[in-house]
């Protein structure tokens, strides 16, 4: 799963897929529905250091885009509240939907 939090409106995106190696050309899809779409621009990412964004190519695009980056440790949630906040609430309604699915 990636995900994308807007800081100042809480606005959350996020995406389901098999491989992580899906998750570069996740950001660009994303960052051009941003650009188009959405008519406005990403400023910043923070990134969990995990192997899927230690690419030249990633680093490249962020760089040609003007895009800022920070890394936290690899797969530790516990720097980042809101991500964890979210993460918390996606899985209370998927497992509300399933309840409600179940008729249980």
């Amino acid at each position: 799963m990636m995900r994308f939090i807007d800081d100042y409106t809480k606005m959350c995106w996020f995406y389901l897929f098999k491989n992580r190696s899906k998750s570069f050309e996740t950001l660009k899809n994303f960052h051009a529905w941003i650009e188009n779409d959405a008519q406005s621009h990403i400023g910043s990412i923070l990134i969990d250091n995990g192997k899927e964004y230690n690419s030249n190519e990633f680093e490249t695009f962020l760089c040609q885009h003007g895009i800022k980056y920070q890394t936290t440790v690899p797969y530790n949630p516990q720097y980042n509240g809101l991500a964890k906040r979210m993460n918390r609430k996606i899985l209370n309604m998927v497992r509300s939907k399933m309840f409600f699915k179940n008729g249980s």
